[in-house]
Formats: structure tokens, C-alpha cells, sequence
């Protein structure tokens, strides 16, 4: 699973520096009235630099036109060719009171008394600089910056709604990694044993009571994002699969108009899918699924807009063709869109496959009342 966790800052936000004070975040339409080409800027997980630099910036930074340069003449009095002293004169009477003005220091009896200090006038930001709504981005030193972030400011649910589950789980995962937990030991995958800063040592109990008040705070709402966008895929399972078993099945329900696989077929349609369930709807029949308590979702990545997880069901069916009662527990991978469409859908693994003989039909009881 390639994940970049360096995101710098929350997406689309930026800082800027001026007056030795750091401010933002900011969207970026919101940034360009407080800077200029060489304002010191971060964001995105860049460090510092001349917004300039930015290609995202760059363009939106008009380069001032150079100043006029203004050419101030002498007067006409002391310009060269001109009636009465000219230029030359001056420079020689200048020379002169210049002379008698420095023996004149030179001479003096002791030091001339050292004059008032003036201490520069502070410099305050303009108004607009002074609407600080978070605290300033971490240094330029930290090892992974969107990770100070969640350490340093408490987060929002508009923060990490349009983040995908695999996201706010890397997310989550590492403000334990950072903590010490050790992934060996739990379910987790360790995406962290090749950070330098990565000292596995606790279990998740003590890494999750080592976090600050601040992080707990930023941890239970991830963990509360996680779990809201994992139960609507829950309830997507269980409707997939109890339309499955009342014969209700209809794949325009479930699947998007374009669907990358589906078992054996690829790039097909919901139209295909139907047929296909249909041929094979009489060969397997009262269908039963049984789904493990909690449901187990295993998420593997995010690719091109699709989220791929996979997951167990114990699979029960009766097989007329053969004169037997199928079971067997399937692994199944799906891929699911940003509207929880499938456009994937696949039976990876079988596993216990069983075949018993099929119950016999219970005879009718004969009416003995007449």
C-alpha cells in the first residue's frame, strides 16, 4: 500500500511568515492579498521558501514593474557653462570649508558627548496579519510535518471528510507508530519499520495512553471518521448479500455503470452482471451467508478513486445439479467509488469447500380431520 503521509499540511493550505510571525493556514485565494514574490511560504509539504518558488503561486504573483529612476539636476547656478560660479568654483569652496570644518574637530578638547540613543518604532503587522486562526506550521526539521500537525492543533470533521479511509487509517496508525506501538503485535500492517524515528516497544494500550490530551483528542476523531465510513460499507455487505437471498437482486442497486470485473468478466456492464447472475441463479439456490461478529473489513489501497478492501463470508447453497448442499468459507474483494458503487467485484479465495447431501423435502401430513 503506497501511501505518502508527508502531506506537509491539511491539502490546499498554505502559511506565510512576515515580521517574524507565522500565520495561516490559508486556501490559496485567501493567501495571495497578504504576500509578495519573495514572502517566505510553506505548505503542501514544502519547507519554507520565496512564494515565488512555488509553481502554484508563482503564477498568480504580478512582478511589479521597476520603479522610474529620477534624475535630479543641479541648479542652474552650478552647472558648468552657466553664468556667475560654475561647478568648478563650487567644488573648490566646498573642499575648503570641509578643511577648516575638520580642524575644527580635531582641535576640540575631549569627546563630543554621545547623542540619545533612539530605539526603532515596533513594528505592527497589519490587521489583516494579525488573524492567527491556528498555530504556526512546525520547523522545517520535523521528520514528517502532517504528524506535528495533528500533535499541535485540533482537528475538524471538515478536515478529514473528503479523506479516503485508507488515509485516516496511515493517519491514525502513525500518531501510534510515533508513540511505539508495536504493529508485529497487532493486526495492523507496519508501513513504519524503515523510519529512522520508528522504536517499536509498546502494545496499543499503553502507546494509546502515551499520547497528549490534544492527540487523544485528534485520535478518537479519526478513529470516529474510520468507523463511520467502515459501517456504511458494513451495511453495503449486508444488503448486497440479503438481496442476494431473497431473490431481490439487482445489480443497478450496487454497481457502477462502468465495471472493471466482476468474477470472470471484465469491462462490463450492470446489464452484463445481471445476466450473468441470472444463469447461474438456478444452479445455486437458498443461498446463506454468514458473516463473521464484528464484521472484518481489510483495507488495502486507494487507487484512481477506488478504495479495494476484502473481506470473509461462510457461503451456504443449495446445488440441484449436483443433489448437494455446498459450503464453503469465500474471501471476496471488492472495489468501491466515492458513491460506494462497486466496480469490482471478486471471489479470491475458497477455502472448506463441502458438498453434503441435500435435506429431504418434508412429506405433507395427510388431513385426518374428514
Amino acid at each position: 500500500m503506497a501511501l505518502n503521509l508527508n502531506k506537509g499540511s491539511l491539502p490546499g493550505k498554505y502559511y506565510f511568515k512576515k515580521h517574524g510571525n507565522a500565520f495561516g493556514p490559508f486556501l490559496l485565494e485567501d493567501l495571495l492579498p497578504h504576500i509578495a514574490e519573495d514572502t517566505p511560504v510553506s505548505g503542501d509539504g514544502y519547507t519554507w521558501k520565496r512564494a515565488n518558488d512555488f509553481d502554484v503561486l508563482r503564477n498568480f504573483l504580478a512582478t511589479p514593474a521597476p520603479a522610474e529612476s529620477t534624475t535630479y539636476a543641479l541648479p542652474p547656478e552650478l552647472q558648468d557653462g552657466a553664468t556667475g560660479r560654475n561647478s568648478k568654483t563650487w567644488i573648490w569652496h566646498c573642499a575648503a570649508g570641509a578643511l577648516v570644518l575638520l580642524i575644527f574637530l580635531v582641535t576640540r578638547s575631549g569627546p563630543a558627548p554621545e547623542a540619545a540613543r533612539e530605539e526603532p518604532a515596533p513594528i505592527v503587522a497589519a490587521a489583516t496579519d494579525t488573524v492567527v486562526n491556528t498555530p504556526p506550521p512546525p520547523p522545517e526539521e520535523a521528520i514528517d510535518v502532517y504528524t506535528s500537525i495533528l500533535s499541535a492543533r485540533a482537528l475538524t470533521d471538515g478536515d478529514l471528510s473528503s479523506l479516503a479511509i485508507t488515509e485516516l487509517i496511515a493517519y491514525r496508525d502513525e500518531m501510534l507508530a510515533r508513540h511505539g506501538y508495536n504493529f508485529e503485535e497487532g493486526t495492523g500492517t507496519n508501513n513504519f519499520a524503515g523510519m529512522p524515528w520508528y522504536q517499536p516497544r509498546y502494545n496499543r494500550f499503553v502507546a494509546e495512553s502515551d499520547l497528549s490530551p490534544l492527540e487523544k483528542q485528534n485520535y478518537d476523531l479519526l478513529n470516529l471518521q474510520i468507523h463511520t465510513k467502515e459501517a456504511a460499507l458494513q451495511a453495503l455487505i449486508q444488503q448486497y448479500y440479503g438481496a442476494i437471498s431473497a431473490g431481490t437482486f439487482d445489480a443497478s442497486n450496487f454497481y457502477d455503470n462502468a465495471v472493471q470485473q466482476y468474477i470472470g468478466l471484465h469491462n462490463v456492464s450492470i446489464f452484463e452482471v445481471n445476466q450473468d447472475y441470472v444463469k447461474y441463479r438456478d444452479d445455486f439456490t437458498k443461498p446463506v451467508y454468514h458473516f463473521s461478529e464484528p464484521m472484518t473489513l481489510l483495507f488495502e489501497e486507494m487507487k484512481e478513486g477506488i478504495l479495494y478492501f476484502r473481506f470473509s463470508i461462510l457461503y451456504e447453497v443449495n446445488r440441484p445439479s449436483k443433489g448437494k448442499m455446498q459450503t464453503c468459507l469465500t474471501t471476496v474483494r471488492w472495489g468501491v467509488n466515492s458513491a460506494n458503487k462497486l466496480v469490482y467485484y471478486n471471489e479470491v479465495k475458497l477455502e472448506n469447500l463441502r458438498f453434503t447431501p441435500l435435506p429431504e423435502e418434508t412429506a405433507p401430513v395427510a388431513d385426518t380431520t374428514s
